[in-house]
């Protein structure tokens, strides 16, 4: 993880990801574990940092932990009105307002989403069309087999318009779930992602390629049947030590 470059481009731009990948990671661990009312909070805290985990959700839906999904609802509604009670309740607004915005943002520069792709090959109008037709027949797919949350958190960083390198840091989590049945792809990920930089500095016109080749291969890989974590057979909600 010290050694990957979207962190080091994280810690430098004060981004809050870090915590949000934390988050992330610790969900799983505990759902994987059956601690779901432990997971159902690390997801909470996530959605409070960034919208986008919201996806995940299909996670538990796909598992039926209905208490993860059940504490995940009561713990963002609790953090939301701690936020409106220190600060103001139109500061919700706002976070809600910005989210809005940064999804249906367009090209920017070092903008690493797929839909740029689309748009050097087709046009801004069929770039957004494509983009997202994509995106549902991935998450539709990702529902199926073993490997749910990773190919979610996949589908989750690549499906915003906009899409810049501190947030690839989200693929840290398919990278390690596959470090056990596919090391390979693991690996070929992150050469991948750590060369985007220097690509897109030298071949402006080459920009986003490594990264979406990078998400294509942690999508396409073979996972685990718990997604490369050991899960544990205790199904209580006590988090595992």
């Amino acid at each position: 993880m010290l050694c990957f470059a979207p962190l080091w481009d994280d810690l430098y731009a004060g981004q809050i990801n870090t915590f949000v990948l934390l988050a992330l990671a610790l969900a799983l661990l505990w759902s994987n574990r059956g601690s779901q009312v432990a997971a159902g909070t690390a997801l909470a805290v996530a959605v409070v940092l960034k919208t986008s985990p919201l996806l995940l959700g299909l996670h538990f839906v796909v598992r039926r932990q209905w208490r993860a999904i059940g504490a995940a609802g009561v713990v963002v509604l609790l953090l939301s009105a701690a936020a409106a009670l220190v600060w103001k309740v139109e500061y919700l607004g706002t976070y809600v307002d910005v989210s809005l915005r940064a999804a249906n943002s367009r090209f920017d520069y070092m903008n690493l989403s797929p839909q740029v792709l689309w748009l050097r090959c087709c046009g801004e109008g069929a770039a957004a069309m494509l983009h997202k037709a994509v995106c549902v027949a991935a998450l539709v797919f990702a529902l199926r087999g073993p490997g749910v949350y990773a190919r979610l958190v996949v589908v989750m960083t690549m499906a915003s318009p906009l899409v810049w390198y501190h947030h690839l840091v989200y693929l840290l989590v398919p990278i390690v779930a596959l470090l056990r049945t596919a090391p390979l792809a693991a690996w070929m990920a992150v050469g991948l992602i750590q060369v985007e930089r220097p690509v897109a500095d030298h071949w402006p016109a080459l920009a986003a390629v490594p990264t979406v080749l990078a998400a294509l291969v942690l999508y396409c890989a073979r996972y685990g049947g718990r997604d490369g974590v050991t899960a544990a057979r205790d199904t209580s909600d006590r988090p595992a030590a």
